[in-house]
């Protein structure tokens, strides 16, 4: 698989929030707007990120796919907002 342009495919990584000593998942937190990640393969227009990068990308400007049995999202280069 590999994206074309200025899109990234990600695949989303789970990450537990503490909240006064609950902790929640990323899934059920409805609030949380930028999500982690880790970067599978970036459009050739794509320079400042690489596969494997971790990544916070914004929820509301990502869509799945479905590749096989795997699902991952996809974005424009803008819905990446955080390189750790």
């Amino acid at each position: 698989m590999i994206a074309l342009g200025r899109y990234v495919v990600i695949r989303p990584e789970k990450e537990e929030i503490e909240s006064k000593g609950v902790y929640l998942s990323t899934n059920s937190e409805k609030n949380v707007r930028y999500l982690p990640g880790e970067v599978v393969t970036c459009g050739d227009d794509v320079v400042s990120l690489e596969e494997g990068d971790k990544i916070y990308y914004d929820k509301a400007a990502s869509s799945q796919i479905r590749v096989g049995d795997d699902i991952y999202l996809v974005t424009d280069l803008n819905g990446c907002v955080v390189k750790q």
